[in-house]
């Protein structure tokens, strides 16, 4: 009896007949009876309502209230009220509570039972156990649920039909194979839900299984949406709790796919014939007991047997080339018979029908029963003759590659699609410093590490621009590779793709040479350049120079009359240094000719250097020229006599391109470049010196070589003119390029960085010093340059001390130290014959003083110490030879600056330099 039912009982039950018992109408109905007072003391209580209560017997109800049954007495207590009022009976659904202090929802029904027969009132109650109800209806609703998700949830389309074989329920299966809503096709029958085709067909099959009770089977195709599919539908029987036939159940399985695998097996095994011919594939399977096997027809074929030949182990081992023949058998016999190892081997036969010798690699693996007992063998035999004949051409091809990289003088990497090292030829391993083992498998740039000569920024890989544009690249300019263990050698390199045969790119091999021994033959052919130019400009030069020095003998002579007349010879002396300074940027042009060397850059006039190289290269030619200098031309950080060089070298170029005359213009512009407008510069101001002629121009083939090493279009040229000058220039940080049409002349620019603007308000950078301004050191073993210096070096007023050699400097320095009475500066001649020059005494002289100046002076401007001093322990240079304004200016910031550092007067250590 369900809950519901319990309570429509105690609703409509007549109050408790006072002539029958009330423990044999609760007995009887089954029901919990509690009978209290109507002041709600407990008298009597059912066993049934006991069992509810958790209590074993009536007597352990003494003192018990039907309040105190309740989990909210009161609201137990105003149901009684209620019921005392005159209510007929009073239904509550109440919490109430056990022995144990348990709780269970109870409904709970109050009737007043008059007082009869000397019985006063009482309080009748009836109840119900709720949670037992509410657990049954769950499990029912859970139950149903259950079947209702098996229903949906299987795999195939459920329908269920009444008697009248109309649709009463579904799964989303069924009336997704409907193709209508599932409101829209309940009470449908099946021809509705068919069509008159099928509908009629299904319905008589529905009704045979209701007659019969029955199950049965039937495949039936529908023309469903997604076009004609076969199903396979069960009609099971429903019945009724009678056991009558009340519906059918029809179970309905999509078997498209399997009918369509069933013939595409037909088609297949149809397909495996052929498809063995193909690729020369044959099959067998072998009784191991009987020792006898069965083949293919491709089989046959591959073997050259036809269906008489023996196929048993015999059989086999006869067709086996006679070489192979003991070691398959054994093979077969022991490794894979007896021990279970899968068959797999390439081997040779000899065909029966035409004694070929054929690679076969024979597959096969081998069925055992429960012992273990071999009993057959199934596997697969492919001829693979063109296949090994492939590989050893393939062998033998890599034989011969491996000897060609061998043999080669260039380093040779290969790398795949990622750009990963795949191969290295010894000459790469020598140079990169890299092992092909311990490369294999990095990325290009961690062992082909190159850099910029100039500036030492990393360059992109090789590979990664040829594999984004599948063209060749090469770098024949400016490039170190930094060897693994630290050597850096210049190099020229190129990276091609490479191509599969269907034309894809497939990786990358690249190549590259050291060109340390050539850069020794160009930087000693360079100097035979100078000396081939200097020679075509020996005309111009002697006769301007014999003019410099008809001057400086005339100015002097002046002076020296004057002298001798008491006449004021300072006008004179001043005309003879001016020309002395023409004469001294004269023969440093001539010095840069003759040897080059690294550029010592100080802030100098572009404009100025133009003028006096344009002036210088023309001496003699024929060639009209027309110089245009921007007013504003900025100043830029350049070494002025190799600057110089590269307009010489230009110049002379348009000379020689314009053998019958012509015009020539030199401008120089400020420009602003931005990021890539000019490759191989970033973004910044530029001083561009333009060089332009109205010569033969360069043939368009010609034009992309101009710059390289010994390529020269002159039947007498070494091809180091215009490489020298580019050069130059790059180490300046800047570029040269060229514009030019054959027969119409040419135009090269030349760009440098350009120096920031000089500050309008910033003090004089010359500082004359005071007389007697402190003591020089001075070392130069030419006695008629020390004998001047140190004469204009004492008017200037210091105290000078002169020697001859570095070890007589540092001796005369070491005793100065421990008199006290030590140099404020030593000013040191870098070459002494046969004796220790300036660089050698300043690292002995930096050992005891690291705060002293220290300048270093040469006559030659190719010294590296001339352009970086500071890297040789000096604190400047000066070139010889100098005038006195920059000799006394060099000083007095040099002196400045050191006793900012060390005050004069500070003590010092005693030296042991010289002893």
């Amino acid at each position: 009896m369900t809950c519901g039912q319990h309570l429509e009982l105690m609703t409509r039950a007549a109050p408790l007949s006072e002539a029958d018992p009330i423990d044999r109408h609760a007995a009887e109905l089954g029901l919990a009876v509690i009978v209290a007072s109507v002041q709600g003391a407990i008298g009597y209580a059912s066993e049934a309502a006991l069992r509810a209560l958790g209590r074993d017997a009536c007597e352990s109800l003494g003192g018990l209230t039907l309040e105190s049954l309740s989990v909210r007495p009161d609201e137990l207590a105003e149901a009684v009220r209620e019921l005392l009022a005159g209510a007929r009976r009073v239904a509550r659904e109440l919490d109430l509570r056990r022995p144990d202090g348990s709780t269970f929802p109870c409904a709970v029904t109050l009737a007043l039972r008059p007082a009869a027969a000397g019985h006063p009132p009482r309080i009748v109650a009836l109840l119900v156990d709720l949670g037992a109800c509410r657990r049954a209806e769950e499990a029912a609703r859970a139950t149903e649920k259950r079947y209702r998700q098996v229903f949906e949830s299987s795999g195939t389309a459920n329908a269920i039909f009444d008697r009248d074989c109309r649709l009463v329920l579904q799964n989303s299966r069924s009336a997704r194979l409907l193709g209508r809503p599932a409101a829209e096709a309940l009470g449908k029958s099946p021809p509705e839900l068919f069509g008159p085709v099928i509908g009629p067909a299904v319905e008589a099959r529905m009704r045979e299984v209701l007659r019969t009770a029955e199950s049965a089977a039937f495949e039936t195709e529908f023309e469903l949406d997604v076009g004609r599919r076969r199903f396979h539908s069960t009609y099971e029987p429903i019945y009724d709790d009678e056991h009558a036939v009340e519906g059918v159940q029809v179970i309905s399985e999509d078997v498209t796919a399997a009918r369509l695998a069933e013939e595409t097996r037909r088609h297949g095994e149809a397909l495996l014939a052929e498809s063995q011919r193909t690729a020369h594939v044959g099959h067998y399977e072998l009784d191991v007991a009987a020792g006898v096997w069965t083949s293919s027809a491709e089989l046959d074929r591959i073997f050259g047997i036809g269906t008489a030949y023996p196929r048993d182990v015999a059989g086999w081992g006869a067709l086996l080339h006679p070489d192979e023949r003991a070691a398959m058998l054994a093979f077969l016999s022991g490794p894979v018979l007896r021990d279970g190892a899968p068959f797999d081997r390439e081997y040779r036969i000899v065909r029966e029908s035409d004694g070929q010798t054929r690679w076969v690699h024979g597959l096969g693996q081998v069925a055992r029963d429960a012992s273990g007992r071999a009993l057959r063998m199934f596997g697969t035999i492919q001829d693979i003759t063109t296949r090994k004949r492939a590989e050893q051409l393939l062998t033998e091809e890599k034989e011969r590659l491996a000897v060609t990289l061998r043999s080669i003088g260039d380093g040779v990497v290969t790398t795949d699609t990622a750009g990963r090292v795949e191969l290295l030829n010894g000459v790469a391993e020598s140079l990169t410093g890299w092992r092909q083992d311990d490369a294999r498998g990095q990325l290009l740039p961690t062992v082909f590490h190159v850099v910029d000569e100039a500036t030492g920024v990393p360059l992109r890989s090789l590979a990664d621009t040829v594999l984004e544009t599948g063209r060749t690249q090469e770098l024949t300019d400016r490039v170190v590779l930094l060897a693994r263990d630290g050597r850096r050698l210049p190099i020229a390199d190129s990276c091609a793709p490479i191509h599969d045969g269907a034309g894809r790119v497939v990786g990358t091999v690249l190549v590259f040479r050291d060109m340390t021994e050539r850069q020794r033959i160009v930087e000693g052919l360079e100097r035979a350049a100078r000396l081939e130019s200097v020679g075509l400009l020996a005309g111009g030069i002697a006769h301007d120079f014999n003019n410099l020095l008809s001057g400086l003998f005339g100015h002097l002579e002046l002076a020296r009359r004057a002298a001798a007349s008491h006449l004021d010879a300072a006008e004179h002396v001043e005309g003879a240094l001016s020309v002395f300074g023409r004469a001294r940027a004269l023969t440093q042009q001539l010095l840069t000719f003759a040897k080059g060397g690294a550029p010592v850059r100080v802030r100098t006039s572009v404009a100025r250097v133009v003028r006096e190289a344009v002036a210088f290269a023309l001496s003699g030619a024929r060639l009209e020229c027309r110089l245009d200098v921007a007013d504003d031309l900025r100043c830029a950080e350049i070494d002025g006599t190799q600057i110089a060089q590269v307009i010489d070298n230009l110049v002379i170029n348009a000379v020689q391109a314009s053998p019958a005359g012509g015009a020539l213009v030199v401008r120089a512009r400020n420009v602003e470049l931005a990021a890539h407008d000019v490759a191989g510069l970033g973004p910044g101001a530029f001083v561009r010196v333009s060089v332009s002629d109205t010569g033969t121009g360069i043939a368009p083939e010609t034009r992309q070589r101009i710059f390289e090493p010994f390529f020269s279009t002159k039947r007498d040229g070494l091809g180091l003119g215009l490489a020298t000058a580019y050069a130059i220039v790059r180490k300046h940080g800047g570029t040269i390029e060229v514009e030019s049409e054959t027969g119409r002349g040419s135009t090269f620019h030349v760009l440098l960085p350009a120096s920031a603007p000089a500050d309008a308000h910033a003090a004089p950078a010359r500082t004359v010093p005071s007389p007697g301004g402190g003591r020089v050191l001075l070392m130069d073993d030419e006695p008629l340059v020390s004998g001047t210096t140190a004469r204009i070096l004492r008017r200037m007023g210091y105290s000078v001390t002169v020697t001859q050699s570095g070890r007589e400097a540092l001796a005369e320095f070491a005793r100065a130290r421990d008199e006290e009475r030590p140099f404020e500066l030593v000013l040191l001649d870098l070459t002494v014959p046969g004796g220790m020059g300036g660089q050698e005494a300043v690292a002995e002289l930096r050992k005891v003083d690291t705060e002293v100046p220290v300048v270093a002076s040469s006559g030659y401007s190719d010294d590296p110490v001339m352009a970086e001093p500071a890297r040789f322990g000096f604190s400047a240079s000066l070139p010889k030879p100098y005038p006195a304004d920059e000799l006394e200016a060099l000083l007095a910031r040099l002196l400045a600056e050191a006793r900012t550092r060390r005050p004069t007067g500070a003590p010092l250590a005693p030296s042991a330099l010289g002893r």
